[in-house]
Formats: C-alpha cells, sequence, structure tokens
C-alpha cells in the first residue's frame, strides 16, 4: 500500500514489533526490517561490545 504517512514502531524487548512487522507485511504495507537483533548477534559472535 502507498502511503504519504510512515510510522515508527517501538517497545521493549518481546512486546511483538517483529510480528506485528511481519504481519504488516503479509497484508501489503512496505515495511523496513528492524535490525537490533542482527546487530547484537553479530557482535557476540565477534566478541565485540556493541551490545546493550
Amino acid at each position: 500500500m502507498k502511503s504519504p504517512y510512515f510510522y515508527i514502531i517501538t517497545g521493549g524487548p518481546g512486546v511483538g514489533k517483529t510480528s506485528l512487522i511481519e504481519e504488516l507485511n503479509r497484508q501489503g504495507f512496505s515495511t523496513v526490517s528492524e535490525d537490533a537483533r542482527r546487530i547484537i548477534k553479530e557482535q557476540v559472535g565477534l566478541g565485540e561490545d556493541g551490545v546493550p
């Protein structure tokens, strides 16, 4: 769906942000994936300190 509006979904861990984004995408909305999980996993795998 095209819209002149955009929305930011925020919230704490485990409250359903990713599930909501995935469902909106399935319904045809344009979405942008949340990258925090990928970044944290990558940093932990590298033994780096770029994690919360």
